[in-house]
């Protein structure tokens, strides 16, 4: 390797693991935060988009850190800000897959909103598997192995991340 070669590849190790830092620092606060629809009133697209604003927040925080540590160009930590962008994108389904209905809701309106939320879930349960299944691809083609592509293989496979479906 010559010396810039050996300059450009500590200075992409430095940001890719500097973002990836940053943005495993706030997960905890993002993997908390919760959908609670406290009023029948709240259940409309603006009650349940008000109530959601949070957590949309804090995973387009995540991903913009995750995808600087991506645009580093750093084998590490293009693949670790991949694993955890489909991880946060897995979140984010749970997250409406497990809201917090109003107490007073009927059966019938109880289960009506759990499909719609279920559906919506599907949709970001259905990114991170694409996520992961890039991440996969990539190592591949690229022929290099590590950490992160083993957890994405193992995710893929229903391992090492919480389950899609609710346990009752």
């Amino acid at each position: 390797m010559k010396p810039g070669e050996a300059l450009a590849s500590t200075c992409a190790e430095r940001a890719g693991s500097g973002a990836f830092r940053e943005a495993m620092a706030a997960w905890e606060r993002y993997a908390a935060i919760v959908l609670e629809i406290r009023t029948r009133a709240q259940l409309t697209r603006a009650g349940v988009d008000a109530a959601s604003a949070s957590k949309q927040l804090a995973l387009r925080q995540l991903t913009a850190h995750f995808t600087r540590a991506i645009a580093s160009g750093a084998p590490e930590w293009i693949a670790a800000g991949t694993y955890q962008t489909g991880l946060a994108q897995w979140y984010y389904g749970m997250f409406l897959r497990d809201v917090q209905l109003p107490p007073d809701l009927t059966e019938a309106q109880r289960d009506a909103a759990r499909r719609g939320s279920a559906q919506q879930a599907q949709a970001y349960f259905d990114l991170a598997l694409k996520t992961w299944t890039a991440l996969v691809a990539k190592a591949a083609t690229d022929k290099f192995e590590n950490e992160w592509v083993s957890r994405a293989r193992a995710a893929l496979g229903g391992e090492g991340i919480p389950p899609r479906e609710v346990v009752r």
